[in-house]
């Protein structure tokens, strides 16, 4: 995946709705960890990962999966 696909994770999610946080939760140089959240209609989400790409594109295909109209939503993001 390019830096330019996962960085507009984000801002899709942000477009269909979504609320989206993310946040470094280790700053141990051998074990960085981060956290990326987001949350719609009262749905949570939570993914982590070793660098934020990894949390972003984890936190996608979870929105993705539970969310009912996100092939509508995301032709329009």
């Amino acid at each position: 995946m390019s830096t330019q696909d996962w960085t507009a994770i984000p801002l899709k999610l942000k477009a269909a709705g979504f609320t989206v946080f993310f946040e470094r939760v280790s700053y141990e140089p051998t074990n960085p960890l981060w956290i990326a959240k987001a949350q719609r209609e009262g749905k949570k989400w939570n993914t982590f990962g070793r660098d934020l790409e990894s949390a972003l594109v984890e936190l996608e295909k979870q929105a993705q999966a539970d969310t009912d109209d996100w092939r509508d939503i995301s032709k329009d993001a």
